[in-house]
């Protein structure tokens, strides 16, 4: 979770958001792309995306919202 806190801005394309944190371990989203990162400790990352960021959330395994980076 601090390595995606720390190294994520809303200015990045999807290409860095590629490069810097890898692939995601799976897309999702209707209308959006929505990249999930799993997390050593069972939750998750969900960047949404269109052209920009348009969100980052820390979310739980029973998908409750822990954080919301932006």
């Amino acid at each position: 979770y601090s390595f995606f806190k720390n190294n994520i801005n809303k200015e990045m394309k999807y290409e860095e958001i590629i490069n810097i944190f890898g692939h995601p371990d799976r897309i999702t989203g209707s209308g959006i792309l929505i990249a999930v990162y799993n997390l050593n400790d069972d939750t998750e990352i969900w960047i949404g995306y269109t052209d920009k960021i348009l969100y980052v959330r820390h979310v739980s395994k029973n998908m409750a919202e822990l954080d919301l980076l932006f």
